[in-house]
C-alpha cells in the first residue's frame, strides 16, 4: 500500500511544490518504523498515511477513508517548509 500512498504524495507534490519535495527527500523503505529518527519529512508523511488507513485492496476501505487520506496528505504536505517557501 505504501506505493499507492507514495503516488498520492507525489501527485500532490507535483502540483503544490513542483516536485521539490520528492527531489529533496527520496523515499527509503528501509527507514520504515515508528519513531525512526532517520526518516525524512516525505517518509513521515507516506508512512503516516500507510499506517493510519486500511489497505485499499482488502475490501474494507470505503470512499470516506479515501477522502480522509487525501485530506490528511494535503494537510501534511501543505504544512511542510517546501510548500511554505513555494507558496
Amino acid at each position: 500500500e505504501s506505493l499507492a500512498d507514495e503516488a498520492l504524495v507525489d501527485a500532490l507534490d507535483h502540483r503544490l511544490t513542483n516536485g521539490l519535495f520528492k527531489l529533496r527527500y527520496p523515499y527509503n523503505s528501509a527507514d520504515n518504523g515508528v519513531g525512526d529518527v532517520n526518516k525524512n519529512p516525505r517518509e513521515w508523511i507516506i508512512d503516516t498515511l500507510t499506517d493510519s488507513y486500511a489497505d485499499p485492496y482488502d475490501g474494507s476501505n470505503d470512499a470516506n477513508d479515501r477522502k480522509l487520506k487525501l485530506s490528511d496528505a494535503l494537510y501534511l504536505l501543505s504544512t511542510s517548509p517546501e510548500f511554505q517557501v513555494k507558496k
